[in-house]
């Protein structure tokens, strides 16, 4: 939607910020930088828990002024027509740009001669939208779920075809890395309408084809390894969410989507209750199709809209900077951590370390899953309120001592449970603060910005 013209000024007129639906102008000076925040001292200030201290300042830089965000905890962002770009770095302001500080907007004006109107120009509402969170929910949900399927029923699979444990546990993981990648380029160039439907008709393909034809051993391997596509929901999902999401409200947002990885735990959780004696481990992929179908039909609804495609190649760029760097190392921890512990831990589990029996094993994992998507909902909305490099230090910390401590408990089965439960809603957790860094830092291309550092992540993980 493009800004609508109200009227003529006069085209002398200095630049000026304004807040938007308010009349007051501020006044801009080449010879001092206007600084906005929450604290008293600032140009502006803005008293809202969504805006910093010292959260942007504006200032004039080779013959224009330039904003940029100040390491504040929701960032800083200009709405340009339909891209909302974010000023990590010295960002050149045009006029009619809208600056976005949490739930304030201030237009910026350079006196060149029309007045712009902001009031509806934007598509990025002050609340969450219901339809997309569920939109991504959705497909986080199916995805995890039916990567999660072979990892749970790998012994019945195993036993039943002779298979090798590491093509069945970690192909997938290698081809949903692959996946990822492409599914994130897929987003920023077409939206996540048509990959989001591709990994779903690809996870239900592979289910239908196990279901069908399970018991040859040549079709079992590469269709089990197909499953891995589920995992490609993160640069599909989390873009579509960030786009359509005020600033001040992606964490939470962010989190109740990535919150569909509890996909794993209803794998573990529902197919005991299906009575496997009773029924084959391919019937078990038949009705599998159920849940999908229902993710299939809810995300469609949900997904449907516009998009403006991010500058073609922007990516390559992107893939090359320190800042890409920084979240990558910082999701790999995370998310590589998690990725690793829902592949191999229940396998760990079992042997004479642990000895853990029966199906303890992946109920240690199922509640880890659970567990992480309540504390990536917590998470979700502390970042909102104080940002995500501060709030990421506490599950890293926290997390790594568990992890140095997990195998002095190997003779205490419950106590060795409860913290491994704990290491993954951590590690789960925090991914969440890293998609909202990544979000702050991604500017025009979230969904490659996403793919990478999550294929990193599970390349780390593997």
């Amino acid at each position: 939607m493009s800004d609508a013209i109200l009227d003529q000024v006069d085209a002398n007129a200095s630049p000026s910020l304004r807040l938007v639906g308010e009349p007051e102008v501020y006044s801009l000076s080449v010879d001092s930088d206007f600084t906005i925040g929450r604290g008293s001292e600032n140009e502006l200030v803005l008293d809202d828990s969504a805006v910093s201290r010292n959260h942007a300042r504006v200032y004039w830089q080779n013959d224009g002024y330039v904003v940029i965000d100040v390491e504040s905890a929701n960032g800083t962002f200009v709405e340009r027509g339909q891209k909302l770009l974010p000023a990590s770095e010295p960002l050149p302001l045009r006029h009619g740009d809208v600056l976005r500080f949490g739930p304030f907007r201030l237009l910026f004006e350079d006196g060149s001669g029309t007045r712009m109107d902001p009031e509806h120009a934007q598509p990025w509402g002050a609340e969450i939208h219901l339809p997309t969170v569920a939109a991504g929910f959705s497909l986080f949900f199916a995805g995890f779920f039916i990567w999660a399927l072979p990892i749970y029923l790998f012994r019945e699979i195993g036993v039943q075809e002779k298979l090798w444990g590491l093509p069945v546990l970690g192909l997938p993981v290698l081809v949903g890395a692959g996946a990822r990648f492409v599914a994130g380029l897929m987003t920023d160039a077409r939206g996540p309408y048509l990959p989001g439907m591709l990994l779903l008709g690809t996870g239900t393909a592979a289910l239908a084809v196990l279901a069908a034809f399970g018991d040859q051993e040549f079709v079992v391997y590469p269709a089990i390894a197909v499953l891995g596509v589920g995992l490609a929901a993160p640069p599909i999902c989390l873009p579509l969410v960030s786009r359509r999401t005020a600033p001040n409200r992606r964490g939470f947002a962010m989190a109740a989507v990535s919150a569909g990885s509890i996909g794993f735990a209803f794998a573990v959780f529902a197919i005991p209750m299906l009575n496997i004696p009773m029924l084959s481990w391919q019937g078990v992929l038949g009705l599998a199709l159920v849940p999908v179908a229902i993710a299939f039909a809810v995300f469609a609804y949900g997904a449907r809209g516009s998009w403006t495609p991010a500058p073609r190649g922007e990516w390559r760029s992107l893939a090359l900077s320190p800042r890409m760097r920084t979240v990558g190392l910082l999701f790999g921890i995370t998310f590589g951590s998690v990725a690793a512990l829902y592949s191999f831990l229940p396998g760990e589990l079992d042997k004479a370390t642990f000895n853990f029996s029966g199906e303890w094993p992946f109920l240690v994992v199922a509640f880890g899953a659970l567990a992480g998507a309540a504390m990536g909902v917590v998470i979700g909305l502390l970042v909102d309120r104080i940002g995500p490099i501060r709030l990421l230090a506490y599950p890293l910390a926290i997390g790594a001592v568990l992890l140095a401590i997990v195998a002095s408990l190997a003779d205490n089965q419950v106590a060795a449970g409860i913290v491994f439960v704990a290491m993954l809603s951590l590690f789960d957790g925090g991914k969440s603060a890293v998609f909202k860094l990544g979000a702050q830092k991604f500017g025009e291309t979230p969904g490659a910005g996403i793919g990478i550092i999550t294929a990193a992540g599970a390349l780390l993980g593997f």
